[in-house]
């Protein structure tokens, strides 16, 4: 997490700034996935995968 109210985030291996607080579905707007491919994608915390039930 950064200073200035942001935090850095790991996208398929590609750094991507979000203001904290933000959302999974803010990360995939960022990164410009389209909604059709927004199924199947799994979300890990320090390398443990975390339950689309939580997110």
């Amino acid at each position: 997490m950064t200073s200035s109210g942001t935090i850095n985030v790991h996208l398929n291996g590609e750094l991507v700034a979000l203001e904290r607080g933000s959302t999974v579905e803010a990360l995939f707007d960022a990164a410009g996935l389209p909604v059709e491919r927004r199924r199947g994608v799994a979300i890990a915390v320090n390398h443990a995968v975390v339950p689309r039930s939580l997110w």
